[in-house]
């Protein structure tokens, strides 16, 4: 029995959690609120609003709340039951170990140029 509660054991370094104590917390909902519009709402999606009018706006506000109102919830939940700093790193770590963290902590970055790159290569002038 004391083998499986090593297994779950977290393993560390002191430089880690040196490291780890210099966090700050430090945004707070409005922070996150307006950060995520920002996110969302960006100089390309303006001009494209503006340029089909109120259909457009009527589109934004159709597709935040089917497609990032469900994130933003997903997000919410875990971040709520697992409180340490470190997001989606940390929550992977848990879950599978350091290596797995780390290769999804690198996936959930790189896919963000993708995504946004995409989407800007999808306007047509």
């Amino acid at each position: 029995m004391a083998a499986v509660a090593d297994e779950f054991h977290e393993q560390t370094t002191a430089f880690a959690l040196t490291e780890k104590s210099k966090l700050i917390k430090s945004l707070r909902r409005f922070d996150m609120v307006f950060f995520t519009i920002c996110a969302f709402v960006g100089l390309d999606t303006l001009g494209t609003v503006a340029s089909n009018g109120p259909e457009g706006f009527l589109w934004l506000v159709i597709l935040a709340v089917v497609f990032v109102a469900p994130y933003m919830l997903l997000m919410a939940e875990v971040g709520s039951a697992f409180t340490q700093e470190g997001g989606p790193y940390e929550w992977t770590k848990m879950a599978f170990g350091r290596l797995h963290g780390g290769v999804a902590s690198i996936l959930y970055w790189v896919t963000n140029p993708l995504w946004v790159g995409g989407s800007l290569g999808l306007h047509r002038p």
